[in-house]
Parts: C-alpha cells; structure tokens; sequence
C-alpha cells in the first residue's frame, strides 16, 4: 500500500470507529468497506487501537455480528479534521 493510501485508509478508518461509537466493526467489515486486504484493514486497525483514545476489545461486530476483537473508542473524542 502507498503511503498516501496507508495515511487515508488511517483516516478513514479512524472516523468510522468515530461515528459508530459506541458500536464497532471488525477488521474483515473495514476490509470489505474500504475495499482494501483484510492485512490492510487489520494492520491500520492495530495501529489506530495503539492511539490514545482507542483499545482492542472483545465485541460483537455490528456489521457482520461476530464476536471478536474489534478497534473500539476508549473516550469521547473531539472530531478530527
């Protein structure tokens, strides 16, 4: 993946843990959303669960409702620009 492309994918997948919370999604429903790999999803998944505001967790997918971990908000956070 390009950079530019990792740095949107972070993005974009940031936003949608944002305006779901406090409902989840799993890497697999990112990967089919953001019609990238499911190596793709998980690993900007993992990276944005490592910020301050976002953990891994056990959780029910609210797309595909499997049980698994999920990238969740740990807060309310202020909306990015």
């Amino acid at each position: 993946m390009e950079r530019s492309s990792a740095g949107r994918l972070v993005s974009d997948i940031r936003r949608l843990i944002e305006e779901r919370a406090p409902s989840s999604c799993c890497d697999a429903c990112f990967a089919l959303h953001f019609a990238v790999s499911l190596a793709e999803a998980r690993a900007v998944a993992m990276a944005v669960a490592n910020e301050p505001g976002y953990k891994r967790q056990e959780a029910v997918c609210d797309s595909c409702n499997r049980t698994l971990e999920l990238t969740a908000v740990t807060l309310k956070l202020k909306r990015r620009n």
